[in-house]
């Protein structure tokens, strides 16, 4: 048997697969020996007779129906005594070895079933046996167990005979080794179980393997459609023929076991129906305790001869009156069983039998009268308080309606009204007073000072805001005599369009505009648009304040001017709500400049703090809520405040809500086809390469065609073109003549950033500014600088209509909506790149030889003939009103929803009929416009642009550009049929265009096609760039050509067709994805130009269509939404709740207890859902989503399947629970919980927890407040669950996973929920609170036993043991290709656990080595290598910084694994293979910080290992020396100088020159060297502050930098050059007269002495400093650091003689003598000093021998230092020596990386790759000669004396070379205790199978059975044993 998974239930045990360690089966399990009375008295006697019969039934195997089995108490109680007691004669592992070799032995015929290693299968053997025994009592629990096991074993080919065989080997067994054997009930007992469990077995592959291998194998394939389908059929096959993808479990029958709780139900009176539930048990596989049996069950879904109301169901009831569901009224007197005679459902008398009703069946029948609810006091009034009357109603409308509503995110905090209410200026309101001491009452806007009027009128205050009033919140102020506050009273003014006449926002007729809560934003293509559905909330409080808040931005008096708001209000939201990014994608990751640094979901949940700080795509934003919520949240944070990322539909969907929150009319707009003016003339340029063959290429890039000199006045002046003169012209693009003509090349500098963008959505505000009540433009989109700032409006929509220039960027939107087109045709005769960068610096702009195209010409449509492409196209907003159902099914169907706004905009709306009067042209002047509120001086001074020269006149062109172009318009050309209205992807595209020779000679037509990749601005996708050039995504046409050329004859008065198909290659999902990086999801689309050339006539025709890319949908979620689009159910938001949790849902169909888990989860997600729920529409869009993916295998045996399966799934759905009325419940008593409540919940919960199960006291050994935080927890987890049931899911995995690890056993788990639930339910009388925490705790705990189990291997029980031979036995049976992952990711779900790092953070160190030596053995068949060096550091980039910090031992080990050595030699040398990929890189190719880990460790040894030896002198001499040197050859420079200027040019007497050149050297030592050493002091200092890297001597915090040697001596440096700067004797004496730059004058002499003491200190730190460079030689640096480790003995010695010479010359002070050179303390010290270091002048000793005591004295002193201390210095500084030396080279080792590391991060990362690519670490080694090995390393030579190998690293294996296979069995892990202990067991078994079968030659029926059913059996192929 094969074990899968397990979950602890109310009403069931787990399956026999779902446990790996199951304790002995307690006795208690059964009801007391008075139940049994009890029952025994109140069933029939023939009741027994029954129970007989069906021990009898089930002594052979029933196949045909599978039914609960129901078996006398005592004969249950007999079999589990028996297995109890045979798995004490052992243990349990020798109990599964025994069953596995009784089964084995028992049928040679069978072994083809035992492919799984044979530890593995005892262990489910003996759990499978032991988890039937434990539930055979509960005929339900029993029945699903089987049922679980059944679904696990489709593919085993059970049969009766088969049976058999099993259950006789196992009751044989028992019967043998039981000292006196099974008694006739144990064994009846045990046949029957096993008979009905093999009879399952073979129901449930009879009647449901077909439907769950169906739903397995069409799951598979939908989700991998992309694929070969051949090949996905192939594995499909595959899978369902291995075990491991077996189903797990049963649905259908599954459904029949009730569900844990159900809602309660509701009586003809509204009453809830009370439930009385014992508690629910929750069994594990041997540990359940004594609970009521059976489950609540809704009376309505009940009939009357359900197995749920079968006699001998035995429940407790509480006292009082129920009615059952029959009708029958119960009097229970007492606690007791209830039992009634029932009726049948014809209403005849029932048959006598006596009726056990469950709770649930019954309900209870409440006789009392409805109690009053209580009156809860009345709070007391406050002090001041608004009359909200139906007076404050009228004149202050909606304003009721703002409420604080809950965050859209719960982690964030946004501003709230907390009472305070909302107002609208222009009108007066009251206010209720309480205090009598009021005098007086003021209002004040807060930090504005007063504003309004509040008068005291008795006991209110009348309170009147002027209509022009500043919006915001203000306060009103109750004074007392003395003008005192005495109370104060917020409200909120905001602007009043309902009832102020005289306010510039009134409007009496845009409600909609004003209220709206649904908004729609128009976006797409002008032929093809959508419209996306956007959630204003302009009521929600924290939309209003937020909104409020930005305008503390704006002068208080300007915040009541409209003008000033509105227009500030654009550029507060492009700027500091959102933040706008274009192309250049990957909208989830990095760090824009004056952004903030987008951080990922997983960062966000560790860091809750940082949860605004995400970055989404634009066209994820569907509500302004979140938005502003977020840049609130970015306020709070104190980071940039502007939300990442958006588009211009985003900042208008924002500015719409603010706009209407703050009470002003407010709508979003739609323009289509809206021009990009840049250069405010009304116009778009558009840039084009023409050759003389007709072939037109657009320009792609229209930044690149502006020439280098064209950026330069003085560059142009040369080419004879004044900029400065000339720049109207330029940027009119007319009146070339004179002066202005050289100019024409630099045209394109004015107006390269022109374009058309698909579409533009800005806003409209409606209210008056100068010309009365009218719609203002205004766009939050940061397109172009007005005022200084990104921001626009606003503009009059009538005055933009009539073509005026106003007040403000009137210009800019006229351009946007009716902007006229220039075309600027460069002639080239090829379209080489140095060909077209000569046509722009020439800048010849014509359309034909001779004629210029633009001088003037101005196209006012399309100049290619394509109404869709005018500027302008349409501009529509949402129309008043509800949105119809229709456009919420379908954004593709919301024509009747939009309103065209185009003939407000333009006079003329269709493209089709516009006339030359329709143009924009030219504004001739630019009005002078005051920012609002400034004053005269400030004006934006805009350039008049009347033309200063040349000819001011331009051309209105109406034709196309084929009716301009050629001698003759005889070709007509058709490109309706160009292009499908939508590409898909993957599928051919075809292209068409027809022709007409209207003429009557031959014509011949040259088409030329490009396609490029736009997003929605029209700007070209960018698919690679270089300093010099960009690249664009342009679609191969052709083959692999992008441009596609064909020639077309045509005949006269012919007609012809052009056909091209582009092949679906061309348009793979690489596409997409190319797309998508640069611009945002459905943003973007194809732009196609076309042109035509005639090439007899010249006459030539353009065509340029934009489509849109539609991916067709490859998996089932893709698939899935598609179909909900399209069937109208694109706005269910419940179906992607249902979407995101249904793989786990079918991928679990065969595992019952895991599918119950789904599905409750699944419930607790859609009672989060707001909103109807409609489950068969789900299903309706599941099958048609899997017919579209399956549609050659799909047919009616799907059909019924997949039917099936959701049929059942929303059966489990519809029977849960309440969980709102189960969270509010749990939440409200868990509020309640006071402190002395919930300690005594904490300590009621581990006693009865303990005095239930005793063993958990040993896993309990934690500290009593340990105990108390994980019972907080758990109260946690059960409100939790209800709040956020997918996180919370996540975690409670995780916590599984490291229960895991900590080898908690799962039955455990059973106890622990019982006490809780006991305990906590004697501390509420809510039985609805009661329920909630039962229910949710056995969730919680069904999830947290589930992963235990999924998560127990057997690697992880050997981590435990920590024996490296336990290890290697363990991981010995695991597949070879999954071998280093069994060892490094255990995976539940999302969640992983590395059992790699359990062992190393477990201290389970020999484990550890065991699995790293594993991990980087090399293991190959003929066919591969496997070597875990990829996986580990794959899993584990960090595993070196990891061994470092908890197991140093294990450095070595793991270095060692990275290194092969050959055991073959030739001539003298031997291969060495480095595996130091992973060393040197990570897996982004950047520098690995393996390196800077180990320097920071700093092991001599480790760092000495040749590989880390190998790959870090590779780095120093390719790539470190290099940096290395060029960081030290300024410092070497100053050095030289310091050199020169200090001690080789001063001299006695120098000369004029030689002063100069001293003087120069010095001021380069002062300017460059010391203020070198400053500046890298100030890096250094702010790096480490950054860091908070400081050491701490003393206590004192230092940066670190400061500490080391190295940096103590550059700072005693700089300050030695400060000081020298201060003494210098050259700048003392520059005012003297002599020599120039001299230092012989006074002050400089004054100097000199100290000058040159600094100087000398100076030149000695700059010598020491240099010492550094020793590092390039290993030999040299660790000398150096020899002289360092030495130099402390040398200290000591000092210390020593300096002691000594004070002590003697204090002595000889001390002395009557009258020697001249000992006189003082300072003479005798000075003495001694020069006598121990041998200078003492002789004349001294001449004196001092007249003194006898002076001599002894220096005697003395003399021994000491001379014979004494020095000698044991000479001994101090030899043993140091041998003690340091043999680390040197490992210091200097040390000292070079360190080096290395910090020059490697500087260098360029072209550089680096260079570095990596000459390594060739990509390709494979050799072994031995013609062996290719593995990839990663780096091959070497050696000596073949160095390292002496006998033995082939390589451990090499013969037999299979499946993926799949385990390594054959290693003998070097077994020695001989292991081979004596197996032959022992080998002769035992012997023995036992002799006795097995002379007992089996004695039994007649079984023995005939097995004779019978032999010849039947049939080896199976399944990859399984069980």
């Amino acid at each position: 048997m094969r074990r899968e998974s397990m979950s602890p239930s109310s009403s069931r045990s787990p399956s026999s697969e779902e446990k790996e360690e199951t304790e002995y089966l307690p006795d208690e399990e059964l009801p007391s020996e008075e139940d049994v009375e009890g029952l025994e008295e109140a069933v029939p006697q023939e009741e027994e007779e029954i129970h007989d019969e069906c021990l009898e039934k089930y002594q052979e195997v029933h196949e045909d129906a599978m039914e609960e089995m129901r078996l006398p108490l005592e004969v249950v109680e007999e079999a589990r005594q028996a297995l109890n007691h045979f798995i004490s004669l052992s243990n349990r592992d020798a109990a599964g070895e025994a069953i596995y070799a009784a089964i084995f032995d028992s049928a040679p015929s069978l072994h083809s079933f035992f492919k799984t290693p044979r530890s593995v299968m005892a262990m489910r053997f003996m759990n499978g046996v032991v988890t039937l025994m434990s539930v055979a009592h509960d005929p339900a629990a029993l029945k699903l167990e089987v049922e679980s096991v059944g679904f696990r074993h489709l593919e085993r080919e059970v049969t009766p005979s088969r049976v058999a065989i099993f259950r006789d080997a196992i009751v044989e067994l028992l019967d043998m080794e039981l000292p006196n054997g099974l008694c006739t009930k144990a064994k009846l007992g045990i046949q029957a179980i096993l008979n009905y469990c093999g009879g399952g077995y073979i129901y449930i592959r009879k009647n449901y393997s077909a439907r769950i291998k169906i739903i397995q194998r069409s799951w598979r394939i939908a989700n991998n459609k992309a694929g070969d389908e051949e090949e996905e059929e192939e594995q499909a096959k595959e899978q369902d023929e291995q075990v491991d993808k077996a189903a797990e479990g049963s649905v259908a029958d599954f459904i029949k076991s009730k569900s844990d709780d159900l809602p309660l139900g509701k009586d003809e009176t509204g009453r809830s129906r009370s439930k009385f539930k014992s508690e629910s048990s929750m069994s594990t596989a041997a540990t359940e305790l004594k609970v009521s049996i059976g489950r609540p069950v809704a009376c309505a879904d009940l009939e009357a001869d359900d197995e749920s109301f079968a006699v001998g169901d035995m429940v407790l009831i509480q006292t009082g009156k129920y009615k059952s569901c029959q009708g029958e009224v119960i009097q229970i007197s007492s606690s007791s069983k209830v039992k009634v005679r029932r009726r049948c459902g014809d209403g005849r008398k029932g048959d006598g039998k006596t009726w056990w009703y469950k709770p649930g069946q019954v309900e209870e029948i409440d006789d009392s009268e409805e109690e009053e609810e209580p009156v809860e006091p009345q709070e007391a009034l406050p002090d001041i308080s608004l009359i909200m009357d139906d007076d404050f109603r009228s004149k202050h409308k909606l304003c009721d309606r703002y409420k604080d509503l809950p965050p859209v995110d719960p982690r964030a905090t946004p501003p709230r009204l907390n009472g305070r209410p909302v107002v609208r200026r222009g009108q007066s309101f009251r206010l209720q007073l309480q205090l009598s001491a009021t005098k007086s009452a003021d209002v004040r806007l807060l930090q504005g000072g007063q504003m309004g009027k509040a008068e005291l009128r008795g006991g209110e205050i009348h309170v009147e805001i002027p209509a022009w009033a500043p919006v915001g919140e203000y306060e009103v102020l109750a004074l007392d005599s003395k003008d005192a506050t005495l109370a104060t009273f917020g409200f909120i003014v905001i602007f009043n369009p309902f009832s102020c006449p005289s306010c510039p926002e009134y409007s009496d007729q845009h409600q909609e505009y004003l209220d709206g809560n649904e908004g729609l934003l128009f976006q797409g293509l002008s032929d093809h648009y959508t419209a996306n559905h956007w959630y204003h909330e302009p009521f929600r409080a924290a939309n209003l304040l937020i909104a409020l808040k930005l305008l503390d931005w704006l002068p208080m008096m300007l915040r009541g001017d409209l003008t000033a708001v509105t227009r500030y209000l654009t550029n507060a939201v492009g700027d500091k709500v959102c933040f706008g990014k274009w192309g250049e994608g990957d909208y989830a990751g990095g760090k824009p400049d004056w952004g903030y640094k987008c951080r990922s979901k997983k960062y966000v949940k560790r860091r809750a703090e940082k949860w605004a700080h995400t970055c989404h795509d634009p066209t994820s934003w569907t509500s302004s809520s979140p938005i502003l919520e977020k840049h609130w949240g970015l306020v709070q944070s104190g980071v940039p405040s502007a939300v990442q990322y958006c588009q211009c539909f985003v900042f208008s969907g924002v500015l719409t809500t603010i706009g209407r929150t703050l009470g002003i009319a407010t709508r979003s707009v739609t323009n289509f086809q809206s021009a990009h003016d840049v250069n405010s003339d009304r116009g778009v340029s558009k840039f084009f390469f023409t050759t003389p063959t007709g072939v037109w290429e657009p320009v792609e890039f229209s930044d690149t065609l502006c020439p280098a000199w064209c950026e330069s006045a003085k560059k142009a002046k040369k080419k004879k073109c004044n900029l400065k003169r000339c720049s109207s012209a330029l940027r009119r693009g007319v009146g070339f003549t004179g002066r202005c003509k050289a100019c024409i090349p630099c045209v394109p500098c004015e107006s390269r950033e022109d374009s058309i963008w698909s579409f533009h959505v800005w806003n409209e505000m409606y209210y008056a500014r100068g010309n009365g009540q009218e719609w203002q433009a205004l766009d939050a989109t940061p397109q172009e600088m007005s005022g200084g700032k990104f921001q626009m409006g606003p503009a009059s929509v009538p005055e933009v209509r009539h073509g005026k220039s106003d007040c403000y960027d009137t210009d800019f939107v006229i351009g946007e909506v009716n902007g006229d087109t220039k075309l600027y045709v460069y002639q080239v005769p090829n379209l080489d790149e140095d060909t077209k960068q000569k046509a722009i610096e020439k800048g010849e702009f014509m359309l034909h030889s001779g004629d210029p195209l633009f001088l003037g010409i101005r196209w006012y449509m399309d100049p290619f003939g394509d109404p869709y492409n005018t500027v302008g196209y349409k501009v529509v907003t949402k129309k008043p009103g509800q949105i119809a159902k229709s456009c919420w099914k379908n954004p593709s169907d919301c024509q009747d929803e939009e309103l065209d706004l185009t003939p407000s905009y333009k006079q003329c709306p269709h493209a089709e009929g516009r006339q030359p009067f329709c143009a924009a042209g030219y504004s001739k002047t630019k009005p002078q416009c005051a920012e609002p509120g400034a004053d005269e001086e400030s004006l934006l001074q805009q350039e008049d642009e009347m033309f200063q020269e040349g000819n001011s006149s331009y051309q209105v062109v109406h034709r196309s550009l084929h009716e301009l172009t050629g001698d003759s318009d005889d070709v007509k050309a058709e490109f309706s049929a160009f292009v499908p209205k939508t590409i898909e992807l993957d599928h051919d595209l075809p292209l068409q265009i027809t022709f007409t020779n209207t003429g009557s000679e031959q014509r011949t037509v040259r088409i030329a096609i490009t396609s490029l990749g736009c997003d929605y601005r029209g700007m070209p996708v960018i698919t690679m760039q270089t300093r010099r050039k960009k690249y664009a995504m342009k679609l191969p046409l052709d083959g692999l050509e992008t441009l596609l050329q064909r020639e077309v004859e045509l005949g006269p008065r012919e007609t012809k067709v052009f056909q091209h198909v582009v092949p679906a290659e061309n348009l793979s999902g690489e596409l997409l994805e190319t797309l998508e990086v640069n611009a945002a999801e459905g943003t973007f689309f194809l732009q196609f130009h076309v042109s035509a050339h005639v090439l007899e006539t010249g006459q030539t025709f353009g065509h340029q269509p934009r489509r849109h890319l539609v991916e067709v949908p490859t998996t089932f979620a893709e698939m899935f939404l598609f179909n909900a689009a399209v069937m109208g159910f694109s706005n269910s938001i419940w179906m992607q709740l249902v979407l995101d949790q249904f793989d786990n849902i079918v991928t679990n169909v065969a595992n019952s207890y895991r599918l119950q888990e789904e599905c409750d989860v699944l419930t607790l997600v859609l009672a989060k859902h707001r909103g109807p729920i409609k489950l068969p529409e789900f299903k309706a869009v599941t099958l048609a989503s899997l017919r579209s993916l399956l549609p050659q295998d799909w047919d009616t045996h799907h059909e019924v399947a997949w039917n099936w399966l959701w049929e059942n799934v929303e059966r489990m759905l519809r029977l849960q629970i309440n969980p709102k009325a189960y969270d509010m419940a749990l939440e409200n008593f868990v509020l309640s919980l006071d402190e002395k409540t919930l300690m005594t919940l904490r300590r009621g919960i581990y006693a009865e927890f303990f005095a239930t199960a005793p063993a958990g006291q040993d896993f309990f050994k934690q500290s009593t407040t340990r105990l108390f935080f994980i019972a907080d927890k758990v109260i946690e987890m059960t409100t939790g669950i209800f709040k956020d049931p997918r996180t919370m899911v996540e975690d409670i995995s995780a916590l599984g996973l490291r229960h895991v690890a900590y080898e908690i056993p799962t039955e455990l788990f059973s106890p622990f929920v019982s006490a809780a639930v006991q305990v906590m339910s004697g501390l509420t009388t809510d039985e609805t609170a009661s329920s909630a925490f039962r229910w949710s705790l056995t969730l919680v705990s069904k999830i947290l036993v589930r992963t235990c189990l999924e998560g127990s291997t057997i690697v992880m029980k050997a981590i435990n043991t920590n024996e490296q031979k336990a290890l290697q036995k363990a991981i010995a049976v695991a597949p070879r290709g999954k071998r280093a992952m069994e060892l490094l990711e255990i995976r539940v779900g999302t969640q992983t656990i590395s059992p790699l790092y359990w062992a190393l953070e477990s201290g389970s160190l020999n484990s550890a080595k065991a699995m790293i030596t594993d991990l980087l053995t090399i293991r190959a068949d003929r066919d591969n290598y496997y070597y875990g060096c990829d996986d580990l550091f794959r899993r584990h980039p960090e595993v070196m910084h990891k061994l470092c910090v908890e197991a140093p031992t294990l450095l070595t080990v793991l270095l060692d694994g990275l290194l092969w050595r050959s055991r073959k030699s030739l001539r003298g040398t031997r291969r060495v293979n480095y595996f130091v990929k992973h060393l040197l890189q990570d897996d982004k190719r950047q520098f690995n910080q393996a390196l800077e880990w180990l320097v920071e460790f700093k092991d001599p040894k480790v760092i000495s290992h040749s590989v880390v030896a190998l790959f870090t002198d590779m780095l120093w001499s390719r790539l470190a020396i290099y940096y290395f040197l060029l960081g030290r050859l300024y410092f070497l420079s100053t050095l030289c100088v310091f050199a020169v200027s200090q001690a080789i040019l001063p001299s006695a007497e120098p000369t004029e020159q030689e002063n100069v050149l001293v003087f120069v050297c010095r001021c380069y030592i002062y300017l460059g060297s010391m203020c070198f050493l400053l500046v890298r002091q100030l890096r250094l200092c702010y790096r480490d502050v950054k860091d908070r890297s400081f050491s701490r001597p003393f206590g004192v915090p230092v940066p670190e930098h400061m500490c080391s040697i190295t940096g103590m001596g550059y700072i005693a440096l700089f300050w030695t050059l400060l000081v020298m700067c201060t003494q210098e004797p050259i700048l003392w004496c520059l005012g003297d007269e002599g020599l120039l730059f001299n230092t012989t004058c006074p002050k400089g002499l004054e100097r000199a002495d100290a000058y040159a003491a600094l100087s000398c200190v100076a030149m000695l730190l700059y010598c020491g400093l240099v010492l550094d460079l020793s590092i390039l030689s290993m030999r040299l640096s660790a000398f150096v650091l020899v002289c360092g480790g030495v130099i402390a003995e040398v200290g000591l010695f000092l210390m020593a003689a300096a002691f000594l010479i004070i002590s003697f010359a204090l002595g000889i002070s001390s002395l009557s003598h009258q020697s001249s050179g000992f006189e003082g303390l300072d003479r005798s010290a000075y003495a001694l000093c020069s006598i121990m270091l041998g200078i003492l002048p002789s004349y001294h000793l001449d004196d001092m021998q007249e003194h006898v005591g002076v001599v002894i004295t220096v005697a003395i002193f003399v021994i000491f230092i001379s014979i004494f201390l020095l000698n044991l210095l000479v001994a101090q500084l030899n043993q140091a020596y041998q003690v340091i030396f043999p680390d040197m080279q490992g210091y200097a080792r040390l000292t070079r990386a360190s080096v290395i590391v910090s020059v490697v991060e500087q260098a360029a990362q072209p550089r680096w790759n260079r570095f990596l690519d000459s390594l060739k670490l990509e390709h494979k080694l050799e072994f031995e000669e013609g062996d290719v090995g593995i990839a990663g390393g780096i091959q070497v030579t050696e000596p073949s004396w160095a390292h002496p190998t006998t033995v082939d690293s390589i451990v090499r294996f013969g037999g299979s070379t499946s993926t799949n296979m385990p390594w054959p069995e290693d003998d070097r892990l077994y020695g001989d205790d292991d081979r004596f202990e197996r032959l022992e067991k080998l002769i035992v078994r012997c023995s036992k199978g002799k006795k097995s079968r002379s007992k089996l030659s004695g039994t007649g029926d079984t023995s005939s059975r097995m004779e019978s059913g032999g010849g039947s059996i049939k080896s199976g192929s399944s990859n399984d044993s069980d």
